[in-house]
């Protein structure tokens, strides 16, 4: 047998970094760390294990299929970390209770993420940072100027932004007098904007949740706890699992307040979809004069000033249709791509996942990662 049959091969899909393209990686990494950190960011270092629990309640589960999670020797459920943002958050609180109170920090590092879609596993390397205590303007810029300028340091040229709110959106569609459920619903699609069947297959999912009524009359409107209570009670009888009978009913009670028509639901698709195809300029003008709420008003300023950054040679795109992982974003939510629609990285705000993760603030929280591990593919080394 040739002994080349037995050699251990590297993992599928992790990558070995030479000393050409490691040299490249450290050196944006300490270009970027170096320009946080005299910017007032502290620079921290959270292990690559965790607890399991601290990235399930960071998404309510959402990325479980994704994160690498598995018992360890001492019968704990633990993770390894699928990003910083969870570990930073819990660092930051960790530690002040140390007397070492921190609210801007900056870290590096690899992360290690499973795509079921692709069958992938990758190990990415990340530059990144937290920023908790400001709601706003003043703070999102701060986030996105601080973005730019790690990218203007790694040496990308010609990158572009992505720019959307999911805040904006979830905020119009309330405003217009829709429920939360069918907020919820278009803005867990709208990823798939551009695609297909896209209002088709939007209204058979409101069907298969039950959110369209079928006529104008609703007959649910007058449901009170106690009715729901009497009319199911052989259902809530039977085992529950960990949700409580209140919490069911009041679930189902929220629902019915959100059904509409078919009617109703093809209006409200009707106005997402004049929000998706405005381009910046239309929303900076306010065509249609639809748009002019005070968040909508404050992204805009965002925008000029983002516009002003960026100037001539780099491109912004307004992208209402980006709204990553809407169990925690609340707010703006960007990405950053190469002139090859790469993404490099991107960020966004989510203001309530302290308060996810088992902490009292309500102040603000938002971040951003730069894919040193996709920058250094680019760039070339």
């Amino acid at each position: 047998m040739n002994n080349s049959d037995n050699k251990v091969l590297r993992l599928n899909n992790f990558e070995d970094f030479g000393p050409s393209r490691l040299k490249l990686l450290k050196y944006i990494e300490n270009n970027c760390l170096e320009y946080l950190i005299n910017s007032g960011y502290s620079n921290v270092d959270p292990p690559i294990l965790e607890s399991a629990d601290l990235f399930f309640k960071k998404s309510l589960g959402s990325t479980s299929s994704s994160t690498y999670t598995f018992m360890d020797l001492e019968n704990q459920l633990v993770s390894m970390r699928p990003d910083f943002t969870a570990s930073v958050i819990r660092l930051i609180f960790d530690n002040s209770q140390k007397k070492e109170s921190m609210n801007k920090v900056c870290y590096s590092g690899p992360v290690f993420r499973y795509e079921p879609a692709t069958s992938k596993s990758m190990q990415i390397y990340q530059v990144g940072a937290e920023f908790l205590g400001q709601k706003g303007n003043d703070s999102d810029l701060e986030l996105l100027s601080n973005s730019i300028k790690c990218l203007d340091l790694s040496g990308v040229k010609n990158y572009k932004i992505d720019l959307g709110n999911v805040g904006i959106v979830r905020e119009f569609i309330l405003e217009k007098g829709f429920g939360n459920s069918i907020a919820e619903l278009i803005l867990n699609n709208l990823g798939n904007f551009n695609k297909k069947n896209w209002e088709k297959n939007l209204i058979y999912k409101a069907n298969q949740l039950n959110l369209i009524r079928l006529s104008n009359n609703n007959e649910n409107d007058s449901l009170s706890y106690e009715s729901i209570l009497n009319d199911y009670k052989d259902r809530l009888s039977l085992n529950l699992g960990m949700r409580t009978q209140k919490d069911i009913i009041n679930r189902f009670a929220g629902k019915v307040a959100s059904q509409v028509t078919m009617e109703e639901i093809k209006e409200c698709i009707d106005l997402v979809k004049k929000i998706m195809s405005m381009n910046i300029e239309e929303f900076l003008n306010n065509n249609g004069n639809d748009l002019n709420t005070k968040s909508c008003n404050e992204f805009r300023i965002l925008l000029k000033n983002i516009q002003n950054i960026l100037g001539e040679k780099r491109s912004l795109s307004l992208n209402f249709s980006l709204t990553r992982n809407l169990a925690y974003y609340n707010g703006i939510v960007f990405d950053v791509k190469s002139n090859q629609g790469i993404i490099l990285g991107g960020g966004g705000r989510y203001d309530d996942l302290p308060s996810r993760l088992g902490y009292d603030f309500d102040k603000g929280c938002l971040g951003f990662a730069l894919n040193l591990t996709k920058t250094t593919e680019v760039i070339g080394y």
